[in-house]
């Protein structure tokens, strides 16, 4: 089990999160909800008006294709306003007021493995003494 396989999962987890952070704080769940309306909103309105704009231009003027970056721009700021309704829910497991299923089960195989790993190259190279061995800074 790997690490990339483990956060895809766990991004999978992210809705269900969220109706837990709901029943659980919903002054946090408040600060999740608005992002996401947002985000969905100018993502929406983007992808609208793209499609509206590139209609018009093709009807009219071709100069009007200039404002499809503005509408790009729209969708870009949507995206980046859902990865902060994202970034709310994944404070919350970190910080401890929700518990990810995914992560609690998985996230101790993985740092076992890595833990294992570690120890099996460490094995070859020599180890490093501590000051007390060393006999650095005694005073006799």
């Amino acid at each position: 089990m790997d690490l990339h396989s483990v956060m895809g999962r766990f991004g999978g987890e992210l809705d269900q999160l969220a109706i837990r952070l709901q029943a659980r704080n919903i002054d946090l769940y408040g600060t999740y909800d608005r992002a996401t309306a947002e985000a969905d909103l100018r993502v929406n309105v983007g992808l609208s008006s793209s499609i509206l704009v590139s209609a018009v231009a093709a009807n009219s003027s071709p100069s009007v294709f200039l404002l499809i970056p503005c509408a790009w721009l729209l969708i870009m700021r949507g995206q980046q306003k859902a990865r902060e309704a994202n970034d709310v829910l994944i404070q919350a497991v970190v910080s401890g007021e929700l518990e990810s299923t995914i992560l609690s089960s998985s996230l101790p195989q993985i740092v076992a493995s890595s833990l294992d790993a570690e120890e099996g190259q460490s094995n070859g190279t020599p180890t490093e003494t501590t000051v007390a061995e060393s006999g650095v800074g005694d005073p006799a």
